[in-house]
């Protein structure tokens, strides 16, 4: 699923009265495993510091919704190197996160650096 729109930047708050009211329904559903998927837009590993920095921004947000809402995993696509070279983007992907933000899931613990190693 997706909590904002996926092919944009902007996003809005989410209200605490839909986030109960998602939990509520969620609950009553019977669904067990909720994943949320990251917008299309954001690239972690983009050599232009503009996209980079609201890639980061975009990211950090994320994973504040998926807390919010108890959803299991967030699928985040790490972006491209945009012909910079695969160490390039490597390097970047995660530099502008802050460490307590290294987590892509509070549920799971994976740290970005090991997920970005086992889909390179």
């Amino acid at each position: 699923m997706f909590t904002r729109n996926p092919q944009g930047w902007k996003f809005s708050p989410l209200k605490e009265d839909s986030v109960k009211l998602f939990k509520s329904k969620l609950k009553k559903s019977g669904i067990s495993k909720v994943i949320d998927h990251m917008p299309y837009l954001p690239n972690l590993s983009s050599p232009v510091e503009t996209i980079y920095e609201k890639s980061v921004d975009a990211f950090i947000h994320e994973l504040g919704r998926v807390e919010m809402l108890d959803i299991d995993e967030l699928v985040v696509h790490l972006g491209s190197h945009m012909g910079k070279g695969q160490a390039y983007g490597q390097r970047d992907c995660g530099k502008g996160l802050p460490s307590s933000s290294t987590t892509l899931t509070p549920k799971n613990l994976t740290q970005l650096n090991q997920l970005y190693r086992e889909f390179t």
